[in-house]
């Protein structure tokens, strides 16, 4: 299905998985998007396909597979509840991590320049280029969603703009959407700079937004487990932290 303006005629195609499949039928299908290839939209808690997680290669890589069967310009990937997203961009590029802050951050930038960008601390020093080299502001923080955005929400109390907080997982929060942790509005973010390019003469495809950002080499993210009684975990955990750096120091 295509959407046309005066002579100008669009075609957006998605893919979409798991729960938010709401959004493919309540929001995509009735402003004319063409979804026809999407997968997996139908509710099932024993996810049989894959684990839906924007941060899962499976997930990823079932979607970038349907983007390109169906020259799609746009590919979304939603975990359980829709509080985290990703994308693929048309030539089947993922976007999720540290891209999808870059994204993210490009498009907050446009709107609002000069504001500081709230991320956690697993962010690599190729995104805080990224960001300063388009006038923005890097804030590195502790690592949790919930930390990361009640640092923008301190931050703009205290009188500096921040209006974009986001994690690598795929959390991410708006200053304009009262803070709120919303894969869904983030990809309508996403989805709107997308046709602005479009209706402009673009096509890139999202994904040129960020062609400039440098890649680590390698980025591996590694997770200790704890074994103690829940209510020492957290103390047993700031001593494993303290131990390892005083090692490294």
């Amino acid at each position: 299905m295509s959407n046309s303006s005066s002579s100008i005629n669009v075609s957006f195609q998605f893919k979409r998985f798991k729960v938010g499949g709401f959004f493919t039928w309540d929001v995509l299908d009735k402003l004319g998007a063409d979804t026809f290839g999407s997968l997996h939209l139908k509710p099932d808690g024993m996810f049989p396909n894959h684990i839906p997680n924007p941060e899962d290669k499976i997930a990823m890589a079932m979607t970038r597979a349907a983007v390109l069967e169906s020259s799609a310009d746009l590919g979304i990937v939603f975990d359980t509840d829709v509080d985290r997203s990703g994308v693929v961009d048309n030539k089947g590029n993922s976007i999720n991590g540290d891209k999808l802050i870059a994204l993210m951050s490009a498009i907050v930038l446009k709107e609002n320049p000069g504001s500081t960008i709230v991320t956690d601390a697993r962010t690599s020093m190729s995104l805080t280029k990224f960001i300063t080299d388009r006038g923005g502001h890097h804030c590195l923080y502790r690592v949790g969603y919930r930390n990361v955005i009640d640092k923008g929400v301190q931050l703009n109390k205290d009188g500096i703009e921040t209006h974009l907080m986001m994690e690598t997982s795929g959390h991410g929060a708006l200053k304009e959407n009262h803070f709120l942790d919303d894969g869904a509005y983030m990809v309508v973010k996403i989805i709107i700079e997308m046709v602005r390019m479009k209706l402009g003469g673009s096509d890139e495809g999202i994904g040129s937004l960020i062609k400039d950002l440098e890649e680590p080499y390698e980025s591996v993210e590694l997770r200790i487990n704890i074994v103690s009684e829940p209510r020492y975990a957290k103390a047993k955990g700031s001593e494993a932290i303290e131990t390892f750096r005083n090692y490294i120091e």
